[in-house]
């Protein structure tokens, strides 16, 4: 027993299995939708972390503008020195509190 099949049966065929094929790389291929919503969030945390970055480079920079020694800050200054090098005067105490960093 042998099957034939017109020629509109197997253009609609070939052509169900092309839109599928296509379809499914649509949603689920390396460039999909799929992938570019994971693209998108990457990038969305990306910037956060770039504009953090930049914020604190900023008050890195302010910070060793005041240490400039034509511009010199004398509070800062006195801040770094028992921050970094524990050095107090007689009569003072530092209390070093830790920051959560959550």
């Amino acid at each position: 027993m042998m099957v034939i099949f017109s020629k509109e049966a197997c253009f609609s065929f070939f052509s169900f299995l092309i839109l599928s094929y296509f379809t499914y790389h649509l949603f689920q291929g390396s460039r999909g939708l799929f992938a570019l919503k994971s693209i998108q969030s990457n990038v969305i945390e990306l910037r956060k972390k770039e504009q953090r970055l930049k914020d604190k480079k900023e008050k890195i920079e302010l910070k060793v503008r005041f240490m400039n020694p034509s511009n010199l800050d004398k509070d800062l200054l006195e801040e770094q020195v028992k921050k970094n090098l524990f050095y107090v005067h007689k009569n003072e105490f530092v209390i070093n509190l830790k920051k959560n960093k959550n």
